[in-house]
């Protein structure tokens, strides 16, 4: 919309469709209350640094630090401002004024055919010095730093970079990570495969399926998402990323990912090669970003469900659930079971129940089959060995996190348990730890680095916590 005051008109849209909901009318205190009014009576100041200005408003107001942050999360929640501390920067922040930032957002994620160039700094525009950074932009998807921080400005370009990497609006790329991709204004991908380096064969496929269409900007997010934690490798590749805004290609260490947007409810995810013999880890990772994605933006009603693709016959299909059940039911994934595929036609075709066993990770556990699927484990725990008074190896930390952990209601891996510690390798606890929703890593001397490395070479650095 070109209306100066559309923020404004969106939220009064939506709180005349969610009044009478229970969560609009929750009482809070008279303290948090006449907070609230006192930190967005001073909207002219668009933002305001919690520790400098919001912390002093507090202390006035009686409202405890301890209170503080969980009154600014609800204060977000609500609607009424702007508040992300997913990181240190984001933290110290509070935006009161929701204009501001959209109107700076907009300078980068932008719609010429909405957004008009009087918004643009005056750089941007024909002759300016930074006019050809701005149409690589439109064309390319890609923005130069030094075009992000003059659409943002000095003052505010760290805070807003931290904003839209962790919306996943835009992710840094290149070895030195100086251009920025924004997804939703990647162009389309070229029909023709040798321009585009997206493939039409592939070593493992499958399909995402959603019940409904999928709502815009959710693959731009899966790309983002995926991008950020393909820089996670830190290696050369062969062959370089392709970005586009229905398709990608990209490297997760030595297995070759393409992501295809297939049509309005189906997302395809191939590995094209794989070098490391983690090619199911390759496509769990890519299903968990994707589970992490709509717990963070999407709703919990959004279902989807997997299909895999067998070996050899990447145009078949058969639904996850159903290779899952008939590898139960068989005595063994050699079984001369056959299952019936569907081709792009709906025609059904006789496949073995073998050629669907690159689906199972090394411990047999095969990929989720849809969107409520749970990992074989809530959170694995990795504490270091050390030896008691007794002489006797064991990781006493690691033991009273394991029980307290359980005694909530959590499935815990625990080494202490499943592995001897001669038998107790950085390999397999990294294996392990894969199949796990959640890492927790407890530091300290005699844990191995190269257990760090491992774990997160394959995982959202998101569900890993380190514990000092």
């Amino acid at each position: 919309s070109k209306d100066p005051n559309r923020a404004a008109l969106l939220r009064d849209m939506i709180q005349a469709s969610v009044e009478g909901e229970p969560y609009i009318t929750q009482p809070i205190s008279l303290r948090w209350g006449r907070l609230i009014d006192d930190i967005l009576a001073v909207r002219h100041k668009r933002h305001l640094d919690v520790r400098r200005e919001i912390v002093p408003l507090a202390k006035q107001h009686k409202v405890p630090p301890v209170e503080l942050d969980a009154l600014l999360r609800f204060s977000h929640e609500m609607g009424v401002l702007v508040y992300v501390d997913v990181t240190p920067m984001l933290a110290r922040r509070v935006i009161v004024d929701p204009q501001w930032l959209l109107d700076r957002l907009t300078t980068i994620v932008r719609d010429p055919v909405i957004h008009t160039d009087s918004e643009l700094p005056d750089s941007f525009l024909p002759g300016g010095a930074l006019e050809d950074d701005y149409i690589h932009l439109l064309s390319t998807g890609i923005a130069s730093q030094q075009l992000v921080k003059e659409a943002f400005g000095s003052r505010d370009v760290l805070y807003l970079r931290d904003f839209m990497q962790s919306a996943l609006l835009l992710c840094p790329v290149g070895p030195d990570s100086r251009d920025l991709v924004v997804p939703s204004l990647l162009p389309k991908t070229p029909p023709d495969p040798a321009e585009s380096g997206i493939r039409a064969d592939a070593a493992l496929r499958i399909w995402v399926e959603f019940e409904e269409s999928i709502p815009h900007g959710v693959f731009s997010r899966l790309l983002c998402a995926c991008v950020q934690h393909a820089k996670r490798f830190g290696r050369e590749v062969e062959e370089p990323p392709r970005y586009y805004l229905d398709s990608a290609a990209l490297n997760f260490g030595a297995d070759r990912v393409q992501l295809v947007h297939e049509s309005g409810n189906v997302i395809r995810v191939d590995v094209i090669k794989s070098d490391s013999g983690s090619a199911t880890a390759a496509l769990r990772m890519v299903l968990r970003l994707l589970k992490h994605l709509q717990e963070a933006f999407l709703s919990e009603d959004l279902r989807w469900h997997v299909h895999y693709a067998p070996a050899g016959e990447v145009n078949l299909r058969v639904a996850a659930g159903r290779v899952i059940a008939a590898m139960r039911q068989a005595r063994g994934p050699e079984s001369s079971t056959d299952l019936l595929a569907a081709d792009e036609d709906g025609m059904e075709h006789a496949v073995p129940l073998v050629s669907f066993t690159g689906y199972e990770d090394a411990q047999g556990d095969p990929l989720p089959r849809d969107v409520d699927a749970q990992e074989p484990w809530d959170v694995f725990l990795l504490g270091p060995w050390v030896k008691d008074a007794a002489g006797r190896w064991g990781a006493a930390r690691e033991r009273r996190l394991r029980e307290e952990l359980r005694s909530r209601g959590l499935r815990c891996w625990s080494r202490e348990e499943r592995v001897p510690p001669s038998e107790d390798t950085p390999g397999g606890r990294a294996s392990q730890a894969r199949r796990c929703a959640m890492c927790v890593v407890l530091c300290a001397a005699g844990l191995e680095n190269e257990d760090l490395g491992l774990i997160l070479k394959h995982r959202d650095p998101t569900s890993v916590v380190l514990v000092a």
